[in-house]
């Protein structure tokens, strides 16, 4: 079964995906999934049974001044230079290894936008946003999967984990053995989201390899 996602990049295409009242009547064991990976080797995979992807969440941090007229500047509260705004904002993502340690820096955050806020008289609001859990990869499902690429002779190889980036596909742990393996799209490329980004089609028929060789040996031990 290929499962494809209405939304992406922002946590809520899984989401999407779990409570369509579909997905419980095809709902599988296995949740399996790939992600291209700039830095590595064109064609070289990396699976490993710990954490693969980092929790990250969005804050956003609306700073409250005082608004004044412009030749008055010094009866004003300004939570930004050069300007007199009443209000700005920032917009912040927080990453952590594990989903245990980001309560922790969430609270670190917003102590130390109060501290600054209170130390310039402005008032502040703190607001939660694209909430992501940290992937980690079943330890049977990715099994299957290092068997499936030893089998396709796909090379495997090492790179730093977890991957800063986030994805939402963690959400679909909760239903079935879920695992991801990162498959190389070169040294030389851009890296993702890069304008200049090129997804090498030759990628394809080796995660279609890989895939078909997961279901041929789910199928048969199956049996």
């Amino acid at each position: 079964m290929l499962l494809y996602q209405p939304v992406e990049e922002n946590r809520s295409g899984a989401i999407k995906v779990l409570k369509d009242r579909s997905f419980a009547e095809i709902a599988s064991d296995y949740a399996l999934s790939l992600h291209n990976f700039p830095s590595l080797p064109l064609g070289q995979a990396v699976i490993e049974a710990d954490p693969m992807n980092c929790a990250s969440c969005g804050v956003k941090i609306t700073l409250k001044g005082r608004t004044v007229h412009a030749s008055q500047p010094e009866s004003g509260v300004s939570p930004a230079f050069g300007i007199a705004p009443v209000d700005t904002e920032l917009w912040v993502t927080l990453r952590t290894q594990k989903d245990g340690m980001m309560a922790d820096l969430v609270a670190r955050t917003e102590g130390l936008v109060g501290r600054a806020s209170d130390a310039f008289g402005l008032e502040f609001e703190l607001s939660i946003h694209d909430i992501f859990r940290h992937c980690e990869n079943d330890t049977a499902a990715a099994e299957i999967e290092r068997a499936a690429l030893v089998a396709e002779n796909v090379p495997l190889t090492e790179t730093e984990l977890p991957m800063r980036g986030s994805e939402d596909f963690r959400r679909f742990g909760s239903r079935a053995k879920a695992e991801m393996f990162l498959l190389g799209s070169g040294l030389d490329t851009a890296n993702l989201h890069n304008p200049d980004f090129d997804f090498p089609d030759e990628l394809i028929p080796v995660g279609a390899r890989v895939f078909s060789r997961v279901i041929r040996s789910l199928c048969t031990k199956d049996a």
